[in-house]
């Protein structure tokens, strides 16, 4: 390493939701601004897709990551702790293995970039001085870049299918439905091709990275057979830059988690909203009330059954009104901002 070298860690909270983001901040750093970074990552036994990210990174050898390992905090929770509660437990706990991470670095540190619940964690350890508070300074909108190094099943089914007319539906990482709730979309877009609907081409669902098969079996009976033709059912994790970036999606059904909000507004790609805990409500609001880039139930799906009539006219209203022509100039607005923000000269560009 260059002795003029900058040095940089960053430490990332649990979870490929906070993972995905460092890591994508780390390469550009590494990449555009020539400067050292290391990734502390609280790593898990669960999940495959972030040890296939993880897998992924240290190949580019751009960074360096040293895994931490996770913490048995069982004695220090219920039933009734919150997620984000027990995030900022795991990361206290986990201090100890942080600061032997940090020590088993061969070169000295310039800066340490923390994520806010780690700043908590952190404030809130006696043992530790105080976290002395910083500027802030914004240097987003960061995403994966597209890297389709060969056309997966799911890649090679939307070649096949026209311009903007799927509706890719996910609900992130964490995210999950009332078997009640995962009829109701099922048949609400079942709707969207009955003779009394214009119809999209197809519809694309696609259930959370941990689910093995087990949320198919509360669809209606039947349903991927009557739907072979006009939708794909994806019960596992999937690129989703790249479905996202691609030609033909032309709408995203959206728990608004933020690496979600990120990749679609930075593709071009119109919301509706279907936020269902943490921050999503917010993002929510700012997605279909401030931004204008999509649109949501009338009733928070947390608090009420959303009917499939609903998910049909909403799809509909997103796919094949006037209203989409209006949102979508919207989102090609952001797009383009985010654009220009990053390239060089860009405000965030500037900022980092």
């Amino acid at each position: 390493m260059d002795s003029t070298q900058l040095h940089v860690a960053i430490v990332s909270s649990p979870g490929i939701g906070h993972l995905i983001p460092v890591l994508v901040l780390g390469n550009r750093l590494a990449t555009h601004h020539n400067i050292k970074i290391t990734i502390l990552t609280i790593t898990t036994n669960s999940s495959s897709p972030e040890i296939e990210f993880l897998k992924k990174f240290n190949k580019k050898k751009t960074i360096q990551i040293i895994p931490v390992p996770s913490v048995d905090i069982s004695h220090l929770i219920d039933s009734n702790t919150k997620l984000f509660t027990q995030l900022r437990i795991l990361v206290r706990e986990a201090l100890r293995e942080f600061r032997s991470g940090i020590a088993s670095m061969n070169h000295h540190l310039d800066a340490l970039i923390l994520e806010g619940e780690t700043i908590k964690a952190l404030r809130s350890n006696e043992k530790l001085p105080s976290v002395p508070r910083c500027p802030i300074y914004p240097i987003g909108p960061l995403r994966r870049t597209v890297d389709i190094t060969e056309h997966d099943e799911v890649i090679q089914w939307l070649d096949k299918q026209n311009q903007k007319s799927i509706l890719y539906v996910s609900f992130g990482s964490g995210g999950t439905l009332s078997s009640e709730q995962i009829i109701e979309l099922a048949w609400g877009l079942e709707l969207i091709h009955s003779p009394s609907d214009n119809g999209t081409d197809i519809a694309y669902l696609n259930s959370n990275e941990n689910d093995t098969g087990g949320s198919l079996e509360y669809l209606p009976k039947r349903f991927l057979t009557r739907t072979k033709d006009m939708g794909l059912v994806v019960p596992m994790w999937v690129q989703q830059v790249e479905i996202l970036s691609h030609s033909s999606v032309g709408g995203f059904i959206s728990h608004c988690g933020w690496n979600s909000t990120i990749e679609s507004l930075t593709s071009g790609v119109p919301m509706i909203a279907w936020p269902l805990h943490a921050e999503q409500k917010m993002n929510s609001t700012m997605l279909t009330e401030e931004l204008g880039v999509a649109i949501r139930p009338t009733v928070l799906p947390t608090k009420k059954l959303v009917k499939r009539e609903e998910i049909q006219e909403m799809v509909r209203i997103l796919m094949h009104t006037k209203e989409e022509k209006s949102i979508r100039e919207n989102v090609k607005k952001l797009k383009l901002s985010a654009e220009n923000a990053l390239s060089e000269g860009g405000s965030s560009y500037n900022t980092m």
